[in-house]
């Protein structure tokens, strides 16, 4: 790689960008997160990889995230802050990976990648949210990064490693979230059409001819992944996980909700997704040449096009940082490169659009600031607020009450008590259940089902909103609970420290909630 000096300073440069913008944000740590956090202290009690005791959901998708918060807990140590930490260096790593896959472009185009990703607000906000999102991404690039090495070495007539990098990759990736298996099939099957199509030493058969020396790689991937699959049957009855259920419906709207979701997200960042797509036209050439450079070309090109239309299929997400697209900051900036080193090429001057870019990538970031300051202080209100309400409950509530709740992360993981996740990423009967107006709510927050949650007799709700409050507060009932809500439950205010008021119904033929002396 020309440039090797420059280049490498400009990582190191990108990484403390990254580092610093991360650290930025303060204490926000997602909700779902908690989800995972609850799983895993389950585990660590001896009760399963379970929501509820006894009750066989799986309620998270990532499994390998879940089972190191159960590794944090079982060596005594809080998973908050070292969960946090994770997310930083999985975020480091898509950076590192992302210059890596630029390099063959040339030095600048290594920086250009890097540094675009490193101006991703959204991706450095995601990082420290205790989810396995930019962990994924890195995996994603990496397994990207290798496949793209391994077509090489096999272009250039080199023996078929006995090591399949690619697909171990893919196995960690599918152990994170269930779109490594998508990134598998992507990985595997795109060169194969790439090499399938007309050209020099290609065509279907030439294509075939290939498939016997990646048998390997296919089956260490089913090996790991497909345990994995065996296992959540036998224990969860599904081949998915609950929450596909409660977030994909198959609808038209949900589609054209997970387009906005798309163009939405290439506004945040319109450097970026301008020289991916100019990068993707650079490319098509590739699609012209040898078989090897075919399947190469079919890989890089193909890939971001077919993970975006998956996005925009199952309706995109709430969250500011753009979460369901951040998996693709890895192949996307190899195509930025790609426009940043034809670019340089054109003008003589190879520093000059990489420079240009990073100037318009942070106009970009400063542009998004705003918004995601705003989110993350709204985080960082709520994960202390829900904090404060789980340990009360806790330490004062029975403990064998029952809790029903919407966000069913750090209130139930802090209160210990069993709960009903009344958006049901964690229940069964609501994630089951079919809703007509799918993809014209709140992406992933529009299933639930008062009656049944309510006929289960909760001894607690929770609401949503003005659930701490300086000063008590009169709740209103929503109009869609059931018609006999008001008989059967009470509202009640108690005092929780200096932190305010907690707001809640109690159900009235419930026994005492309080333990003695506690909850006023």
């Amino acid at each position: 790689m020309t440039d090797a000096r420059p280049a490498r300073l400009g990582l190191l440069l990108a990484l403390a960008c990254a580092l610093a913008l991360a650290s930025s944000w303060g204490y926000c740590l997602q909700d779902d997160a908690f989800i995972s956090f609850r799983y895993a202290q389950h585990l660590v009690d001896g009760h399963g990889l379970v929501f509820n005791p006894g009750e066989a959901v799986e309620g998270y998708t990532n499994p390998s995230w879940t089972v190191l918060s159960a590794a944090l807990l079982a060596l005594g140590l809080a998973p908050e802050l070292p969960i946090i930490a994770a997310g930083v260096l999985g975020l480091l790593g898509v950076i590192s990976v992302g210059w890596r896959l630029a390099a063959t472009r040339g030095g600048p185009a290594a920086v250009g990648a890097a540094g675009l990703i490193a101006l991703h607000g959204g991706a450095s906000l995601e990082a420290v949210q205790g989810l396995e999102s930019t962990t994924f991404a890195a995996l994603v690039a990496a397994g990207l990064w290798a496949r793209l090495s391994e077509l090489r070495a096999e272009g250039e007539g080199a023996t078929p490693s006995k090591m399949p990098v690619s697909a171990l990759l893919c196995a960690a990736a599918a152990l994170t979230r269930p779109e490594g298996w998508l990134l598998m099939a992507l990985l595997e099957g795109l060169p194969l059409l790439g090499r399938a199509l007309p050209g020099p030493s290609g065509g279907p058969r030439a294509a075939l001819a290939t498939i016997p020396a990646r048998l390997p790689a296919w089956g260490s991937f089913l090996l790991i992944a497909g345990a994995h699959i065996v296992w959540r049957w036998l224990t969860y009855g599904e081949l998915v996980p609950n929450t596909f259920f409660v977030k994909v419906g198959g609808t038209e709207a949900q589609a054209l909700r997970g387009l906005r979701y798309l163009a939405d997200q290439a506004w945040a960042q319109p450097t970026g997704a301008a020289l991916a797509l100019a990068g993707a036209a650079l490319s098509l050439g590739g699609l012209r040449g040898p078989a090897a450079a075919r399947a190469q070309a079919a890989l890089t090109l193909s890939l971001p096009a077919v993970f975006l239309a998956y996005v925009a299929a199952v309706g995109g997400d709430f969250k500011a940082t753009g979460r369901f697209v951040l998996p693709l900051l890895g192949p996307l900036g190899l195509l930025a490169g790609a426009a940043l080193a034809a670019a340089g090429a054109r003008l003589g001057r190879p520093w000059l659009p990489v420079a240009a870019a990073l100037v318009l990538g942070g106009l970009d970031l400063g542009r998004q600031l705003p918004a995601l300051r705003a989110a993350a202080d709204e985080r960082n209100v709520v994960a202390l607020r829900d904090a404060a309400v789980g340990r009360f409950l806790h330490e004062n509530a029975r403990p064998d009450a029952v809790l029903a709740i919407h966000s069913a992360g750090a209130v139930p993981y802090y209160s210990g008590l069993r709960t009903i996740d009344m958006w049901g990423l964690s229940d069964k009967h609501i994630g089951r259940r079919q809703v007509a107006t799918m993809g014209q709510g709140m992406a992933g927050h529009e299933k639930t089902d008062y009656d049944y949650v309510f006929s289960r007799d909760p001894d607690l709700y929770l609401p949503q909103d003005q659930l701490l409050t300086p000063t008590p507060a009169e709740l209103p009932v929503p109009s869609d609970f059931p018609p006999d809500f008001e008989r059967r439950y009470r509202q009640l205010s108690v005092q929780v420290g200096e932190e305010g008021w907690l707001n809640l119904f109690v159900r009235a033929d419930a026994p005492p909630i309080w333990r003695a002396g506690g909850g006023g």
